[in-house]
């Protein structure tokens, strides 16, 4: 089965950030937008795993993130990779940055003893809005950070804004602010790809395990 460890977004946390986000996902077709139900903070990606794998690594999340108690955190800043002048994913900061880093360092240790190799890439704390499958020309990529500046708060624009410079020209009206959350669980989520390619289905979450931060 393919697993992932990540942290699950209220239902309507979620729904507020894909009604925020909807005049940019109409302007931007070429971009494979997350619906609002698929929407997380991946923390560990684990692939293709055997069935037994699952109490082995619910546990030792449990035991690595027995010590780290629940938190309050903060979606925003706009982000892609690798960046807006080429961007293949969209997506909205997590923060504290540190504390989620902290978390995904302390997976990485726990896990690799079962055979996980450690991830070299630095951790970016990040929630994917989604996934651009085409090149975009110069005025598409205007049109994508001219759209997201709009749908979002004030810092999320000061971010995009710092990002592309003299070609930037989102506007300021009706800008949100970012969106609050209480960090408690880690959930290790179980990816049904036999739905198909998204858009049409999709993959389908299902949670096997809840890891709670700081449970003894």
């Amino acid at each position: 089965m393919r697993l992932f460890l990540a942290f699950l977004l209220p239902a309507a946390v979620s729904e507020d950030v894909a009604r925020a986000t909807a005049a940019v996902r109409a302007a931007a077709d070429r971009v494979r937008w997350v619906p609002s139900a698929r929407m997380h903070l991946t923390m560990k990606f684990l692939g293709d795993r055997p069935d037994h794998d699952v109490a082995r690594i619910a546990d030792e999340a449990r035991v690595a993130l027995s010590t780290i108690a629940p938190f309050k955190a903060t979606m925003r800043d706009a982000g892609a990779f690798p960046n807006f002048s080429r961007p293949r994913v969209v997506w909205l900061g997590m923060h504290p940055a540190a504390s989620f880093a902290a978390i995904a360092a302390r997976l990485e240790r726990a896990l690799h003893p079962l055979g996980y190799p450690i991830e070299s890439r630095p951790f970016v704390a990040h929630l994917t809005l989604g996934r651009v499958y085409d090149v975009l020309a110069p005025a598409q990529r205007a049109t994508l950070a001219d759209s997201l500046a709009d749908s979002l708060a004030d810092s999320l624009a000061d971010s995009l804004a710092d990002s592309l410079g003299d070609s930037f020209a989102g506007s300021r009206s009706g800008l949100r602010v970012g969106w609050p959350l209480d960090v408690r669980e880690l959930a290790l989520v179980r990816s049904d790809l036999s739905r198909g390619p998204p858009p049409r289905g999709g993959p389908r979450y299902e949670s096997l395990r809840t890891i709670p931060l700081g449970a003894p």
